[in-house]
């Protein structure tokens, strides 16, 4: 016919693009697993022993071949082998399996919408979910009624609980519920209470209509197997119960020995982490050790936050090509750490310095005796003085015996004139507290003109200490050191009065207010005439300037501050009788220690609608307030 005599039709041509490339049959058939399903069962259940549980979970599901060997009940062997691996602990639960236990504690998956990256895993529920999923769908008892429809009483014994709350607080110990699994459970129940009952009502009912040849019952008969049945399917729904009530407490101990174990886990990765970062920081230090570095240039190197802390502290071996690769920052980085450190330390070094040469100032303290010792400049002062900072402020300075005793009479007289001008500032000191208008005092006008301080600059001691004055990068540790304390001595050498005579310092030194206490006035401390005060301030740890001492208070004053005190203790006497007047205890003494106990039973009888207080609270209320006003 015509379809015989009909040409063939063509094949049909598929466009390719060109400079696409293709895969040949042959390399495609390369890709599938038929070699390694030719391995026999036996030298591939062996394999399977030596795996990790992640990896056998993924080796289960390759193919249906690989699902029914390691999915099947006689492949628990393998499991077990494979949990003891990584030392999981023996589960008391039955309804859960090994490969269900490894799908939870290893896959991401959140169990509620999905996502891949649910970090958040509750043992209790066996749920791995997100944190949003877990804020929705985690509750506790109290507060289910909403979220549960129809909520069956016998499902919150039945049903998995945690005590991981939302917030992570749960002192009381409340059981949380996963809603989603609550409701399926809920509705399990119902199901099953009704399939039970309907179950037999229908077996009773056959077998009676089998009995009587399908005649009717008497109802009464009827009613009996009605509550017969209803019997049978609380008895069923009471098993089924009690079945869920052991799978609940066998999965509360199950979760607390998981999660032991992932702690445990945990702390060995931290440990081995540790350890690896440990040998790679060595291997730093020793490649650094090589390069001719020190210990302490390398030390900023064990801080995480160092500027290479990252190159450092990994996990991953020092190989050559790694060193190679980030050598040249490191080293780099330990150039700059050690520029700092060398400008940072400076006044460590400054000051070890500056304390090698105490044994040389006693030395020449011990040399001077009478009013000359007493006189003698302090440490601090000598430290400063022109002729000795060199042998302790520039960097490469060094003080040998050699230049000492070159040095010495240079020494000398800058401590002469150190004590003149010390000397001079004690008596600037005292003409300023005579001139004052309490001061009923008439000195002689020349005498002060003479102890004016000259307009030339002079020599100022620790000029060469501040020329070393760090910048504002490096100020903090220079200031932490104590070198800035350093920068505030102002005794100058230039301002010496020279036209004050010996006599005119005796006879001002020699007036009644020439005392002076160390420190601030306290109105108890002894008082010192000049020179024993220079001499006591020296003792204790003072420079031994002016600055330092004080006056103590006159006679007037004293008496005049007396009676100030004593009114207002009589003041503070009074409102303590008008409180406890007010409070109904005018009976009770002033100290009595017993009014604390009280409580808020006080109130000021000054300020009008006053709040209750205590008895502290109202004298704290009287100091704030009312005392001196």
């Amino acid at each position: 016919d015509d379809s015989d005599t009909a040409p063939a039709a063509k094949k049909r041509r598929t466009s390719t693009i060109k400079g696409t490339q293709t895969t040949t049959a042959g390399k495609r058939r390369a890709g599938k697993l038929s070699a390694f399903q030719s391995v026999p069962l036996d030298l591939l259940v062996d394999i399977a022993k030596k795996l990790d549980p992640p990896t056998l979970l993924s080796l289960s599901r390759v193919n249906k071949l690989m699902r029914r060997l390691f999915a099947s009940r006689s492949a628990a062997p393998v499991w077990a082998s494979v949990c003891a691996n990584v030392d999981l602990p023996a589960l008391e639960s039955t309804d859960l399996s090994a490969m269900q236990l490894t799908s939870l504690i290893y896959e991401r998956d959140c169990h509620i919408c999905g996502c891949v990256r649910a970090v958040i895993v509750d043992y209790g529920l066996r749920r791995r979910w997100c944190k949003s999923c877990k804020s929705a769908n985690l509750n506790k008892a109290s507060r289910l009624q909403p979220h549960v429809k129809d909520l069956h009483p016998l499902a919150l014994e039945c049903s998995l609980f945690t005590y991981d709350s939302i917030s992570g607080y749960n002192r009381d110990k409340k059981p949380y519920y996963c809603i989603p699994d609550l409701q399926a459970m809920s509705d399990h129940l119902h199901n099953l209470e009704i399939e039970s009952s309907v179950t037999w009502r229908n077996y009773l009912r056959d077998a009676r209509l089998r009995k009587r040849n399908k005649q009717a019952m008497a109802t009464d008969q009827a009613l009996d197997e009605d509550a017969q049945a209803d019997e049978l399917a609380v008895g069923g729904l009471e098993a089924f119960a009690a079945e869920r009530a052991s799978i609940v407490a066998a999965a509360q101990k199950d979760a607390g020995a998981l999660v032991d174990w992932e702690r445990s886990l945990a702390k060995s990765r931290r440990d081995v982490s540790y350890a690896a970062r440990a040998a790679r920081y060595a291997a730093i230090k020793e490649k650094l050790f090589a390069l001719g570095h020190t210990e302490s240039d390398c030390s900023y190197l064990h801080y995480h936050s160092s500027d290479v802390g990252a190159l450092v502290h990994q996990p991953t071996r020092l190989s050559d090509t790694i060193w190679n690769r980030i050598s040249s920052e490191i080293i780099a980085s330990v150039e700059r750490n050690k520029a700092e450190t060398f400008i940072y330390e400076k006044p460590e070094r400054l000051l070890a310095r500056r304390t090698a040469l105490q044994p040389r100032y006693d030395a020449l303290l011990s040399m001077d005796q009478g009013e000359a010792n007493t006189t003698f400049p302090s440490f601090g002062i000598v430290s400063l003085l022109p002729s000795v900072e060199p042998f302790w402020v520039p960097e490469d300075s060094s003080a040998t015996n050699d230049e000492w005793q070159a040095a010495l009479p240079s020494i000398l007289a800058d401590v002469d004139s150190a004590r003149r001008a010390i000397k001079v500032g004690f008596a600037r000191h005292l003409v300023a507290e005579l001139c004052k208008p309490s001061s009923s005092t008439n000195l002689d006008a020349a005498l002060v003109d003479k102890l004016k301080a000259p307009s030339a600059p002079g020599r100022p001691v620790g000029a060469l200490l501040r020329s070393f004055e760090p910048d504002k990068t490096h100020r903090t540790s220079w200031r932490w050191s104590g070198v800035s304390n350093l920068f505030a001595v102002t005794l100058n050498l230039g301002y010496a009065a020279p036209k004050v005579s010996a006599a005119e310092f005796d006879a001002l030194f020699s007036h009644s207010r020439a005392t002076f206490e160390v420190g601030s006035a306290s109105r108890h401390g002894p008082v010192f005439a000049f020179p024993e005060i220079h001499e006591q301030l020296r003792s204790r740890g003072y420079l031994g300037l002016a600055r330092e001492a004080s006056f103590p208070l006159s006679p007037r004053t004293a008496a005049a501050t007396l009676a100030q005190s004593l009114a207002s203790a009589a003041e503070l006497d009074a409102f303590k009788r008008n409180v406890l007047s007010s409070a109904g205890l005018s009976g009770r003494s002033l100290d009595d220690g017993g009014l604390k106990a009280l409580g808020k039973v006080f109130a000021c009888d000054r300020c009008p609608g006053a709040r209750m207080r205590c008895w502290t609270g109202v004298l704290d209320h009287y100091g704030a307030k009312h005392a001196g006003r």
